[in-house]
């Protein structure tokens, strides 16, 4: 029997909450697809450029400029890389015209829960999973 783990059950809750919902956006199958044939640091790199590249038009261009800079010289296990996927392909097929300006802080926000740290909302916050505790 698959457990979800913590991570997971903070990053799907959030992008629940933030977001409404991914079902056409991001699956396992589309995680995988995006992950083949790519390196984790490649993977790592496009969605770091992304955030570094802050689309004018988006909300939080400042702290993704952060973030790219912070998570730069860090690295992801397989389960948090491929939930970063997740939330990039959530954010890059945003499509509502209310959602589309938060494309940099649904990557933002997922990204400390998984990173354990970022900026977002102009705030430098920490996350520490209370099974580390």
């Amino acid at each position: 029997m698959n457990r979800t783990t913590y991570l997971e059950f903070a990053t799907f809750t959030d992008t629940l909450n933030f977001n409404g919902t991914w079902k056409e956006q991001a699956n396992a199958s589309l995680v995988e697809k995006f992950r083949k044939d790519h390196t984790n640091d490649d993977v790592l790199k496009e969605i770091l450029d992304y955030l570094a590249a802050a689309p004018k038009g988006q909300y939080q261009r400042s702290e993704a400029r952060k973030n790219a800079t912070l998570w730069k010289n860090q690295s992801l296990d397989d389960e948090k890389l491929d939930l970063l996927v997740f939330a990039y392909l959530v954010a890059t097929h945003l499509t509502k015209e209310h959602a589309v300006p938060f494309k940099l802080n649904t990557i933002s926000r997922r990204g400390a829960i998984l990173f354990g740290g970022g900026w977002v909302n102009g705030e430098n916050v920490r996350f520490q999973s209370p099974l580390q505790q």
